[in-house]
């Protein structure tokens, strides 16, 4: 009897264990189901709530509020054909770029080629102006030239020499010369492709720029003044080329450009071989450079790039990498895996945490108004808590925020480079007149200079001292924010310029 009634109590209890197993299965269900609708809702919110009060004080989050306005041909310098071959190429999903135009790409390319002259020989020294070197047009003949042994020993006979080699790239200069007046300068770029858009063109820029630093102070020592500053200005124009493009790596190229321009100014002035009205011309050319507002359209366009990464996974238009083997072969997981599998609400967490920390930490850096570079705030920016502790919605935050210390401090040196650059004109200019060189800076107000720039970093005007034996020294307190008496920062190795280091520094050679 026991037995039957055990047999029989079996079913109904284990129904009833069921019922329980599937109640509480379907309260998880539940709780699951809405906690990932209050994430979504609650991250479209947060993340409304931000932007709309930003957009209220002026602030842009979309990539098409930074994207240069197109120019016509005849206006825009990048169209000429020498630079707009550089960015005309094709590219299919998963297929190699082809050029359209691959010989005149390859020209372009090649002007900077001779400097580099990788795995044969070691480069000479281009000049640091930096730490008052010149460049040495003796050891330039020499990489330069096919038989070194016919080479002089003579800086005047070597400048020509390195002027004969260079000649071979006449044509292709005298083309970027003849477009360097037009007034506006648009490369051609897929803005669209966001993170992955190529920029084939900064590199051949660059190796241009040096080119011409070379040939501009070649020329200097030749007794070719003019066509010095011709150069001079013509890497200028291709630092200038980059002024809109609202890219950070277009903006450090445009930078390190700007420093190749100045090796032969510095050059012509330390010797006395510029004539007042080719400083003048020089001069107003630095005045008009702004970096602290590059910086800020800068910041704000690597945010809208993060904005639009951050809305493609979210969308599933494209997929994390790390996600499976996708059935086309791509290497990725499908598009959709991110956007179905991972809650609306995590991405939109994510998008004000990053936004949060470009509008309240990295934008503030640079005061573009007060032309102001906030040393302290730009060195808390990396170790900000946000990029330190481990969480969930900090992810890309941690993956997409730039370096800003290391961005904002090239930027800081660009402008005091350029500053630098247009008070030493106005100097040079003043010993032109007077004969010697002013014991303050204050004199050059207002006949050859319409107002000192102050020192980005210190807010004050530049240290300047008048030295004997006909010189002087320039200065910003640099990077450390201290003054070190003019003296420049020297890497570990003592053989370069180190801009985290010492003093920011235009000074004339210790010897002559």
């Amino acid at each position: 009897m026991s037995d039957l009634s055990t047999t029989g109590a079996s079913p109904s209890l284990l129904r009833r264990l069921l019922i329980v197993l599937a109640g509480l299965f379907l309260l998880l269900v539940l709780v699951l189901f809405g906690a990932y609708f209050y994430l979504n809702l609650r991250g479209e919110r947060e993340w409304e709530a931000f932007r709309a009060e930003w957009e209220q004080k002026g602030e842009k989050f979309e990539i098409k509020d930074f994207i240069p306005a197109s120019v016509p041909d005849d206006q825009n310098f990048a169209s000429t054909p020498l630079l707009a071959a550089l960015v005309d190429f094709s590219k299919a999903p998963g297929s190699p770029v082809v050029w359209n135009n691959l010989q005149l790409k390859d020209r372009a390319s090649a002007i900077g080629a001779p400097l580099q002259n990788p795995g044969r020989r070691k480069t000479p020294n281009a000049g640091q102006w930096q730490l008052a070197a010149p460049v040495d047009l003796v050891q330039w003949h020499q990489f330069l030239s096919a038989d070194s042994s016919g080479t002089s020993s003579d800086a005047p006979a070597a400048a020509r020499g390195v002027l004969s080699v260079l000649k071979q790239f006449d044509s292709e200069l005298d083309e970027l010369t003849a477009a360097s007046g037009r007034p506006h300068s648009v490369f051609r770029l897929d803005y669209n492709e966001n993170f992955r858009m190529l920029l084939p063109h900064l590199a051949p820029i660059r190796g241009i720029s040096q080119t011409l630093r070379l040939r501009a102070v070649a020329r200097l020592r030749a007794g070719e003044k003019q066509e010095a500053l011709a150069d001079v200005k013509l890497g200028l124009r291709l630092a200038d080329a980059l002024n809109n493009e609202p890219l950070l790596i277009s903006q450090l190229v445009r930078i390190a450009v700007l420093q190749q321009a100045i090796q032969p100014v510095w050059e012509g002035i330390v010797r006395h071989e510029w004539s007042d009205a080719q400083l003048r011309e020089m001069q107003k050319l630095f005045a008009g450079i702004d970096l602290c507002s590059a910086y800020v359209r800068a910041i704000r366009t690597e945010r809208a790039f993060g904005n639009v990464a951050i809305d493609e996974l979210r969308t599933g238009r494209t997929s994390f990498p790390s996600f499976g083997d996708p059935a086309d072969g791509s290497g990725q997981a499908p598009a959709w895996a991110a956007g179905r599998l991972i809650p609306s609400g995590w991405f939109r967490l994510n998008q004000v945490t990053l936004n949060r920390l470009f509008q309240e930490r990295c934008l503030p850096v640079v005061d573009a108004e007060k032309r102001r570079v906030n040393v302290d705030l730009a060195m808390t920016v990396d170790e900000a808590p946000e990029l330190k502790q481990a969480g969930v919605f900090n992810l890309f935050a941690r993956m997409l925020l730039p370096a800003v210390g290391k961005s904002a401090s090239k930027f800081a040196h660009g402008q005091t480079v350029a500053d630098l650059a247009a008070i030493a004109c106005a100097v040079e200019r003043y010993r032109l007149k007077h004969g010697d060189y002013p014991e303050r800076l204050d004199p050059l107000v207002p006949e050859f200079i319409a107002h000192i720039p102050t020192d980005v970093i210190s807010g004050e005007l530049p240290r300047y001292r008048r030295e004997t034996g006909g010189r002087f020294v320039l200065y910003s307190v640099g990077w450390n924010q201290s003054d070190d008496g003019g003296e420049p920062g020297v890497s570990k190795s003592g053989s370069a310029f180190d801009p985290q280091r010492g003093d920011w520094v235009w000074r004339f050679p210790s010897s002559p």
